[in-house]
């Protein structure tokens, strides 16, 4: 298997649904808005639901308002509370913004790792956060600074644990929707910079012991390769090559030869089968992943990383290790092959 022998077009993330959205309309998104007017109509022949709404300030309150609507009522919900609390209307709406901003990024963090967000609803809620951002920064900084400050403390007294207890389900989930709401050019940005660093730091430091851990990681490298476009992390090659010596390692029944943090065997990430598929984030935490889709993702991550570091004088010396360790997995599975 070479790089070549993973289909997808140049850029085209390991992570199926990690892409960023740098229009926050694109044209994707209104076909999709298209497509469902139908049932859109239907469903609000019937709609009760004011067109001015307060801004809830909770998120039982507002838990209360959306449950058990249908996806389309939902986001009519979400549309009018903003609406009618927009920060331009009126300076006290500023407050409310705030306020309705934390609920609503706390309801999809939520209801994401519960895996009972739909992927219509969260498109359509990041693009309300988006629009929000620009005019409520003040708070919504503070609010994103807690989380960074959270996970640093935690990296600072966790660097012996694994991965992903670390990056627990609530960190990746808020990562997921902060590369969708903040611009992923801006090198100096305040949030965005510093949680680069901590998951730079968080790929080096954490122990590897389980495929989980993998999962975590890989989705962690797409994020910096994703986010960071333009911009060498050191700690991503690291990561990836790791992975491929582990690959690779001199294995017995009983030992391993165990490479730095990495304390995993080659035979958890290897497995055969008849066909792989992209990982989704959902993905991330459960246990019937298959192994080949791990692989499959980090395959896809390391050919993601050569390309948009290939113009970097100096590529070669960069991807050296892991070319070599590519190398050296192909001709072991071509040894494989040949004995059976």
């Amino acid at each position: 298997l070479t790089l070549n022998d993973i289909e997808g077009d140049e850029g085209n993330c390991a992570f199926e649904d990690i892409a960023v959205d740098e229009d926050s309309g694109d044209e994707d998104a209104e076909a999709q808005e298209l497509a469902n007017a139908r049932t859109i109509s239907e469903d609000l022949a019937n709609d009760t639901i004011p067109f001015v709404l307060e801004a809830p300030e909770h998120l039982s309150e507002f838990t209360s308002l959306v449950e058990g609507r249908s996806d389309e009522l939902t986001i009519t919900i979400i549309k009018r509370i903003v609406a009618s609390n927009y920060p331009t209307l009126k300076e006290e709406n500023k407050a409310k913004a705030a306020t309705f901003y934390i609920v609503l990024l706390k309801y999809m963090v939520k209801m994401y790792s519960q895996g009972t967000l739909s992927k219509l609803v969260l498109d359509a809620g990041c693009k309300q956060l988006f629009s929000l951002t620009k005019h409520i920064s003040k708070p919504i900084y503070t609010h994103f600074l807690d989380v960074i400050n959270s996970l640093k403390q935690l990296l600072s007294t966790s660097q012996s644990k694994s991965l992903s207890s670390v990056m627990s389900r609530r960190y990746v989930i808020y990562l997921y929707l902060l590369q969708r709401v903040y611009p992923v050019t801006d090198y100096k940005h305040a949030i965005m910079t510093p949680l680069h660093m901590l998951i730079n730091w968080s790929l080096s430091a954490c122990v590897i012991r389980h495929l989980a851990d993998v999962k975590v990681g890989v989705f962690l490298c797409n994020f910096v390769l994703q986010c960071g476009k333009g911009r060498y992390a050191p700690e991503t090659a690291y990561f990836l090559n790791q992975i491929m010596k582990c690959l690779t390692a001199k294995q017995t029944r009983k030992t391993q030869e165990y490479v730095s943090n990495f304390r995993i065997r080659c035979d958890a990430l290897v497995e055969n089968a008849e066909s792989v598929k992209p990982l989704s984030v959902p993905d991330l935490y459960k246990n019937g992943t298959s192994k080949s889709d791990v692989l499959y993702a980090v395959l896809a991550t390391i050919r993601t990383a050569m390309r948009q570091h290939q113009d970097f004088t100096g590529f070669a010396g960069i991807f050296h290790e892991l070319v070599e360790s590519l190398k050296l997995l192909s001709s072991n599975l071509e040894e494989d092959k040949a004995d059976q």
